[in-house]
């Protein structure tokens, strides 16, 4: 349903697939990213967003960003979205249903900088 609209309207952006690939010497996860253009709606958060993200000490609204994906597209938490040369890890997935199908996939992603 989205997927023709976010192909049309969308913009590009590069998702840096996450995959643990061992662990380090300390015991902490070693991770490598596979990297794939993709396209997203890409919008700033409203009020309504903002309450419903999860919140973290230091963190700042205007480093958060809302990427909507075709119902195809495979993202995770910590995965990463490169978009206007900013990456945004993302820290929340939730998949968007109508009518017992997925439709698209939001994903809200927290700027580094």
């Amino acid at each position: 349903m989205f997927d023709d609209t976010i192909e049309k309207y969308g913009v590009d952006v590069v998702l840096k697939k996450r995959t643990v690939t061992g662990e380090d010497e300390y015991g902490h996860p070693t991770v490598s990213y596979s990297e794939s253009s993709v396209k997203a709606v890409v919008h700033v958060p409203s009020r309504k967003d903002y309450e419903s993200m999860v919140k973290e000490p230091g963190v700042l609204g205007r480093k958060i960003l809302i990427f909507v994906f075709p119902s195809t597209v495979n993202v995770s938490e910590l995965d990463i979205i490169v978009y206007d040369n900013k990456e945004y890890v993302v820290r929340r997935v939730e998949k968007i249903h109508y009518k017992g199908s997925v439709v698209a996939v939001k994903a809200w992603g927290l700027s580094s900088e």
